[in-house]
């Protein structure tokens, strides 16, 4: 379904906002992007996340979104079109590390969805509904990083057709430290807050993705052991 709304947006970019959306907690939004430092959106593969995006560029915060590009590269290219029509700057996930630094340095909002495995060594392993699941450790690691606050957001479709877009509370990462600590803490958090909404409005999630199919290793000095931890290396390097 949203793929096929997806073919309509240069449509629902020029309708009224009112007339597409109801939002609630933009000042939360707001808030955390006046102060300067860049805001952390993040989410999930939940509800419209689409058209989330598509519309935040016409509330004040255009958003600097890092996607996966799609294998189908005349698919890609048109998506990536329709997601940058309001202002949206789009960037492939790989090697998106000094983007996404500029974008928050420039006092932009960056987009990241957070709710699917990450394969590799790169992976943090948080507990995602009673499994341990590999978590892409970016946000936390922007977070810490720029010292930009993090922002959920979660939408839902309405009876009357239009979309809630909810903005929760902005989050500030908590120093121990250990930034290996920090990030896996973080990390953790802003899992807890994806599962609670997921728990919520099942309906709405994406389940069909393979969310665990990483799965933790014992062997010492390879990967994230059981607790979690991330490999000094992937650490520094992100930093």
């Amino acid at each position: 379904m949203i793929m096929a709304d997806a073919a309509y947006f240069r449509r629902t970019a020029r309708r009224s906002l009112k007339s597409v959306a109801v939002y609630e907690g933009t000042e939360h939004l707001l808030a955390a992007a006046s102060a300067g430092r860049g805001v952390l959106v993040f989410s999930a593969h939940f509800g419209h996340w689409e058209l989330v995006a598509l519309l935040q560029a016409r509330i004040g915060v255009p958003f600097t979104m890092v996607v996966r590009p799609l294998e189908n590269a005349r698919l890609n290219d048109f998506l990536t079109r329709l997601r940058g029509i309001t202002g949206n700057e789009v960037i492939a996930k790989y090697d998106a590390a000094r983007v996404v630094l500029r974008a928050l340095r420039a006092g932009r909002a960056v987009a990241l969805l957070i709710d699917q495995n990450v394969r590799g060594e790169g992976g943090l392993f948080v507990d995602f509904f009673g499994m341990p699941a590999s978590t892409t450790p970016a946000l936390a690691t922007f977070a810490l990083k720029c010292g930009a606050p993090m922002v959920p957001v979660f939408s839902y479709p309405r009876p009357d057709g239009r979309l809630l877009i909810r903005y929760g509370p902005p989050l500030q990462v908590e120093r121990s430290g250990s930034i290996t600590d920090d990030i896996l803490a973080t990390t953790r958090r802003c899992t807890a807050i994806v599962e609670e909404e997921i728990r919520r409005h099942p309906e709405y999630w994406l389940w069909m993705h393979n969310r665990w199919r990483t799965r933790p290793t014992v062997a010492p000095g390879r990967g994230s052991g059981r607790d979690g931890r991330p490999r000094d290396a992937v650490a520094g390097f992100l930093l």
